[in-house]
């Protein structure tokens, strides 16, 4: 019997992307956001489809993400598809990666980067925890290279400029498709018809990593939809993935749904599960402005993140579970040995979309000492007094003045009756 040694295949990726820490078959894209793309596991999976749930009707948090995702496809040089009516108008209010001159910054951006690093970088501690590794609740933005592709530096203070946009449009690097009118008469047909001609198109004429701009799914340029209509769509969109004619997908899409349409009881119950059993990975981000209580408990955050599934090519276990520091399942992560999950919470600085896990403040949760509850809509107001020393000195002296006014009992005394008086004498 003669045995044949196997030569590893060297496998060509589109720019922009890197292989899966679990899968080296599997190629991944970066969604814009370093700490995003940890809670997926690295990236998101080529051939696979995310959709990402906003509830609060006061927020956009979600279209924020997808503006990452975009951005991350122009400065990677990657193709990008984004079907919406004012999907120009979508492009060009995308954010941009901040110009690199040398430039001396000035002294409250300094302060800021200081902040973001380390709140209390400037306390004092003592000299045995000075050697412990810092407390770090998100992935550091900072460690990904300006030179890498794979991930950009986006700042939310920089817009990408118009001449960007058009050089992309004319290049065939942007495609911006309208929801046509023939979609209200049957919007799955319609939408995946037309769908289908554009990436065909974008197949044809790039090699590539394209990526699939989806924003508010079912809004009323799509027509009158039920609950059905968009689960078949989600359904019939992840098909066309990955009947890819080459050998590995080349295509990612990114999905978000309405605010009304992003609420648990929309379509029935367990609305949210069935959207992310007919997609590869459904996240939701609920805000704390719909609710004072937890605005008031996490001043530091700006809601939570809550996960319904998560992409897993070719395994039944997605790769977050292994490799996520942010979650924190996995041994391999850092902050934990495994065994239990973090809750997670997102922020918006003036730069950047964070998400790092959820933890209180100083005090549990409280920055100053309140001697007032703090007043919600309806409620009415309530005071706390917190005692002070002061307080119980003076407390503690009219105890005692009290104790020395109080009038004393006589002693009761004990006399014996006997013959010898002197010696029984108390």
């Amino acid at each position: 019997m003669s045995f044949k040694r196997r030569v590893q295949t060297q496998i060509v990726r589109p720019t922009g992307t890197r292989p899966s820490r679990s899968t080296s078959t599997v190629s991944t894209l970066s969604t814009g956001i370093p700490s995003f793309d940890d809670v997926l596991g690295g990236g998101l999976p080529l051939g696979s489809v995310l959709v990402v749930l906003a509830p609060d009707p006061n927020t956009s948090y979600a279209e924020l993400v997808q503006r990452h995702f975009v951005s991350q496809g122009l400065a990677s040089g990657q193709s990008v598809c984004i079907l919406d009516n004012s999907a120009l108008e979508f492009a060009s209010s995308c954010m941009w990666v901040p110009s690199t001159e040398p430039s001396t910054k000035g002294p409250q951006e300094l302060d800021e980067i200081a902040t973001e690093t380390d709140a209390a970088s400037g306390v004092k501690i003592a000299w045995r925890y000075e050697n412990m590794k810092k407390f770090q609740t998100s992935v550091d933005y900072r460690s990904q290279s300006q030179e890498d592709a794979y991930c950009h530096p986006l700042s939310l203070t920089c817009r990408i400029p118009e001449q960007i946009v058009n050089t992309a449009v004319s290049s065939k690097r942007l495609y911006c498709r309208p929801v046509s009118p023939s979609i209200r008469a049957n919007a799955v047909e319609s939408a995946m018809a037309q769908l289908e001609a554009v990436l065909s198109e974008m197949e044809q004429s790039t090699s590539d990593a394209i990526r699939l701009s989806i924003p508010q799914l079912g809004s009323p340029e799509w027509g009158d939809l039920l609950p059905y209509h968009i689960l078949r769509f989600l359904h019939a969109l992840r098909a066309r993935l990955r009947q890819d004619s080459s050998l590995q997908p080349r295509i990612a899409a990114f999905v978000t749904l309405p605010s009304y349409l992003s609420q648990d009881d929309w379509g029935g119950t367990g609305w949210s599960q069935k959207l992310g059993w007919l997609s590869d990975g459904c996240v939701t981000l609920r805000s704390f402005s719909s609710d004072p209580a937890l605005l008031s408990m996490f001043p530091s955050q700006h809601g939570l993140v809550s996960i319904q599934s998560l992409p897993a090519p070719h395994t039944l276990i997605p790769h977050s579970d292994k490799f996520s520091e942010l979650r924190g399942l996995s041994t391999f992560s850092s902050s934990s040995t495994g065994g239990g999950e973090n809750n997670l919470a997102f922020k918006c600085t003036r730069k950047r979309f964070i998400v790092e896990t959820l933890h209180l403040d100083v005090e549990g949760g409280v920055n100053e000492r309140r001697t007032t509850v703090p007043v919600t809509p309806g409620s009415t107001e309530a005071h706390i007094t917190v005692p002070t020393v002061q307080g119980l000195a003076e407390k503690k002296k009219d105890a005692i003045h009290d104790q020395s006014n109080t009038r004393k009992k006589p002693k009761k005394t004990v006399a014996f009756q006997s013959d010898r008086p002197d010696l029984y004498d108390f």
